[in-house]
């Protein structure tokens, strides 16, 4: 969790960035070999590609935290405000911006309200967990990723439950959020697909096995996002699990280019879509 002494903060920081450019310094000679023209297109895909999981992730928060796309303006609003902190400093202050978010919204906040902001963002992380590792699961056992199947949507819909408080079982929402996560991974399979065969091609690098290595060093990643940086410990598990088949220096810069990608396409992604939902605002306030 993220420490409260504002020096160990801006360490943390310090760190994320210098471990960034140690990346490119290890790849450098990746680096003077890049055809930029496909690099440029490969970064432009992999940003649209993102650009669409985050509204899709934008959308299962507004589905979690009200049950329906009501207040999809405001929840938006929340999520794209808060979305860097997940970053920088951690996990940890990501929620807690959020419900500062909802305070904004609602000066006078009911406990209601602040505890089903708390619930639906451990619901919004489990759901990334989970979802993950059933799929990594499925790629290794159809048995393991039957049972972690449903043990995923066990847990999810008992969640949801105690965050909607609605009489009655309510599967339809759940499963839909689950769908679109699912959806998600698909994106970012997509994603490292393009960069890992821009990079080269092997045999051993199958979409099975491409697959496999997103869901397990992403799920492993969001599980430790509560620590500053938390994406450093997804590098270092992509780094592993690549390093036996791909050579060190180009793992090194396939890691510099996700963390750069994702980095980039998080701050030009929530200023279009905070720009976008201001627009909408107003276009709303002019027709009442």
């Amino acid at each position: 969790m993220m420490s409260r002494h504002p020096l160990v903060n801006k360490l943390m920081f310090l760190a994320s960035v210098a471990y960034t450019f140690l990346l490119l310094f290890l790849s450098r000679s990746e680096i003077m070999s890049i055809n930029w023209v496909d690099f440029w297109r490969i970064f432009t895909s992999s940003f649209l590609l993102y650009f669409i999981s985050l509204l899709l992730q934008s959308l299962n928060w507004s589905l979690t935290i009200d049950g329906s796309l009501t207040n999809f303006i405001k929840n938006s609003e929340a999520f794209f405000r808060s979305i860097l902190l997940q970053r920088i400093p951690g996990g940890f202050w990501h929620w807690l911006g959020r419900i500062n978010f909802y305070r904004e919204y609602e000066p006078v906040q009911s406990k209601n309200t602040n505890e089903k902001v708390k619930f639906a963002n451990l619901y919004e992380w489990l759901l990334s967990i989970l979802t993950g590792m059933s799929i990594f699961l499925w790629t290794k056992n159809y048995l393991a990723g039957i049972i972690s199947s449903i043990f995923c949507f066990l847990l999810l819909i008992t969640l949801f439950q105690r965050i909607e408080k609605k009489e009655g079982i309510n599967l339809s929402l759940p499963l839909l959020t689950i769908l679109i996560m699912l959806v998600r991974w698909g994106l970012g399979f997509l994603t490292l697909s393009l960069l890992i065969n821009n990079m080269m091609y092997l045999d051993a690098i199958t979409p099975t096995f491409v697959l496999a290595t997103w869901t397990l060093s992403s799920s492993i990643g969001m599980a430790t996002f509560f620590f500053p940086s938390g994406g450093l410990v997804r590098d270092f598990t992509l780094t592993a699990l690549l390093a036996p088949i791909m050579p060190l220096q180009k793992v090194f810069l396939l890691a510099a280019e996700l963390r750069i990608i994702f980095l980039a396409s998080d701050l030009l992604s929530s200023g279009i879509n905070l720009a976008i939902l201001e627009i909408w605002k107003k276009i709303i306030k002019a027709n009442q």
